[in-house]
């Protein structure tokens, strides 16, 4: 069958739920989405299933008084259950606040009373699950909401988890007094955190518009050859890396492979993932760095055996002798290095079919995007200067939600998006990355601001200064290292130090928390001339220290 959705790119003139709808014509029975929650818990959804679902959700939602324009929050780990909420909630113009799974009560309410929700749909696949829900139950009545605020548990059906909404009646019906509401591509479809692992997160605000838009640039090359697209991808539904399971679901009728993103990073039960990947018939994969590290400790039977057409990485600087494995383990694949922020979908790639380009380190424009690269002053540099990269493209946020100061800064006149990364224009019109010019850390794509870690740090009573930095990991790209003065040197315990800090940070769903993996103790920080203290001389040292105690 030709890929049956490749030409809704050609406009993006269209709602997300619109084109799932023309999907689901198309090919009905086919499958839509593939979850293993683990070895042995496999549920699936076919487009006429998923359709059907979605539907009866968004039936549901109007029925429990919900309108177009009440902002969601959803909170739920990679389901069936995940794609069924945001189809409905798409369906009648209420856009989703895609709340981090495994943050905590008071969190979640933080984040709904921010950003004006009107409801919350939440997965109860546990006991865990059943009490977080039941705490934001708790804390919404507490403070009075509990009388216009809609709470929707999504239950799965024990004889038939694989293609139901427990809660979800086939017999649901639109009343009379009540009707879809009209939805168009510029309305608001989804508000997307900045980073699940800072205090503060930014909301980016996405029109239907701009997330179809996100699929113009790489969705031809990625798609047009291939007639029948499964495509595995591990990230977080409810993040932007994650999300394109989705938009490819909804543009490309490529079916969703996904699995419990803590089996992928947190236990690096790569075996395990490749098995999916085989068993699925998977012809497209997105392998963030530790999965294309995990690949090369592979070991399965010489090559696995897989039907992986494309590699796609991205989020980080990837190791490059992973980067060399793949063709080893995947010689037919063609390896698609990209480059983008949450705020503008992909921007930049390379594309590899063998490994003598790899050492060639420019990346490629998608059409339809404009980069400039700016001084501190805002002016355009020339070509082989350095600068920060500027994005333009259909494909930007609207802006961060409830928070026009930081949309201020980070939009410049005519709709350049300042990304905050730094990077040299060559000759041939190719963009090479140079990282970031503040202190933010970057471990298995998600970036962690060392602020966030150090306010709870500083909490600790034997804690006199803290600073964090991120050190060298081959899987991670970077790990959390915590560089103490304590108190009392003789008193300080690293050990009740670690169960302290476990006991103050969450875990969340890619099995990571922000509990530092090192713990060094220093009697003073190196300093700059001003007398302040230096954190690019202070992560050398850690470096150091780190790699020294590795040995």
């Amino acid at each position: 069958m030709e890929n049956p959705s490749v030409n809704n790119t050609d406009s993006p003139r269209i709602t997300l739920h619109r084109s799932f709808d023309k999907v689901a014509e198309e090919c009905p029975d086919q499958d839509a989405c593939v979850i293993y929650h683990s070895e042995d818990a496999r549920e699936s959804v076919t487009f006429s299933q998923l359709r059907k679902q979605s539907e009866q959700f968004a039936v549901m939602l109007l029925t429990k008084g919900l309108r177009k324009g009440d902002i969601v929050g959803l909170l739920s780990t990679n389901s069936v259950d995940f794609v069924v909420a945001f189809l409905g909630l798409s369906r009648i113009g209420a856009p989703v606040l895609m709340l981090r799974y495994g943050s905590t009560a008071e969190e979640v309410c933080r984040l709904l009373t921010k950003h004006d929700c009107k409801g919350l749909v939440g997965s109860v696949d546990s006991n865990q699950d059943s009490e977080i829900i039941s705490s934001i139950e708790h804390l919404i009545k507490k403070d009075g909401r509990n009388e216009h605020f809609v709470i929707i548990k999504q239950t799965p059906d024990e004889d038939n988890a694989s293609s139901q909404v427990g809660f979800l009646s086939s017999e649901t019906k639109l009343k009379p007094d009540l009707h879809f509401p009209d939805v168009g591509p510029e309305d608001t479809c989804a508000i997307f955190l900045t980073s699940g692992s800072t205090g503060e997160p930014k909301a980016m605000q996405f029109r239907h518009r701009a997330l179809v838009s996100r699929t113009h640039p790489w969705g031809e090359f990625l798609f047009s050859d291939i007639e029948r697209a499964t495509f595995f991808n591990d990230r977080p539904m409810a993040w932007t890396g994650g999300f394109y399971m989705i938009l490819n679901m909804c543009i490309f009728g490529a079916c969703t492979v996904s699995v419990n993103s803590n089996l992928s990073v947190a236990s690096g039960e790569i075996n395990f993932v490749v098995d999916v990947m085989r068993n699925e018939k998977c012809t497209h994969a997105l392998l963030m760095n530790y999965l294309l590290v995990d690949l090369m400790h592979y070991d399965g039977q010489q090559q696995p055996s897989l039907h992986l057409k494309y590699v796609i990485t991205a989020g980080q600087k990837a190791d490059h002798g992973a980067l060399m494995h793949v063709f080893t383990i995947f010689p037919e694949a063609t390896l698609v290095y990209m480059y983008g922020a949450g705020e503008t979908g992909i921007v930049l790639y390379q594309c590899h079919t063998d490994t003598s380009t790899l050492d060639d380190d420019g990346f490629s424009m998608h059409q339809g995007v404009d980069i400039k690269l700016i001084d501190s002053s805002g002016e355009t540099v020339e070509p082989g200067a350095s600068g920060e990269i500027c994005i333009r493209s259909p494909a930007l946020f609207e802006g961060y939600h409830n928070n026009s100061e930081a949309t201020s800064k980070a939009r410049l006149p005519d709709n350049w998006f300042r990304s905050g990364d730094v990077g040299v224009k060559r000759q041939d019109g190719r963009i090479v990355l140079l990282g970031r010019s503040d202190d933010m850390i970057k471990r298995a794509t998600v970036k962690v601001f060392p602020v966030e870690v150090e306010r709870v740090l500083r909490q600790h009573p034997c804690i006199k200064e803290v600073v964090v930095v991120g050190v060298p990991d081959q899987r991670l790209f970077e790990d959390l290292c915590a560089c103490i003065i304590p108190r009392d040197p003789k008193a300080f315990d690293e050990a009740d130090f670690l169960i302290w800090c476990k006991a103050q940070f969450s875990v969340g769903p890619d099995g990571l928390s922000l509990t530092p993996t090192y713990v060094l103790v220093f009697d003073q920080y190196p300093k700059t001339r001003t007398g302040k203290t230096s954190r690019k001389d202070l992560k050398e040292k850690a470096k150091k220290r780190v790699q020294i105690a590795q040995v």
